[in-house]
């Protein structure tokens, strides 16, 4: 018994050590320039962008009230140059809510949110 308690931790401290030693030197994403509140006029385009560091590759997603948002339809999404774009392509009632960045990569994550109110009528 002692000897496979003995491994066990021997398994344990060789994995700990080797997760250490893989993450050392990089860091989790942040942003540096969050999203800020966007003030959208119905029919019109509407845009957040945020500047994320940190460690690449970073993976980079958007969700509106917690709902993730993917490229098509009205919405546009890229992430070049370590800036994430989101562009509503023409701004309706329903698009108000909160925007939230979330950028991930393999030693940590971190999100950023913001408002976007309609104005105008249509």
């Amino acid at each position: 018994r002692q000897c496979t308690c003995e491994r066990r931790l021997q398994y344990i401290n060789m994995m700990l050590f080797y997760f250490l030693c893989s993450s050392e030197g990089k860091t989790p994403p942040f942003f540096d320039t969050p999203i800020t509140p966007v003030d959208g006029i119905i029919g019109e385009s509407a845009d957040f962008e945020c500047h994320v560091s940190g460690t690449q590759p970073i993976r980079v997603t958007w969700a509106k009230d917690n709902q993730e948002i993917r490229t098509g339809g009205n919405y546009q999404i890229s992430y070049v140059e370590n800036t994430a774009h989101l562009t509503i392509l023409r701004v309706d009632r329903g698009d108000s809510g909160k925007y939230t960045c979330y950028a991930s990569n393999e030693v940590g994550k971190d999100s950023c949110t913001a408002q976007l109110n309609v104005k105008g009528t249509e």
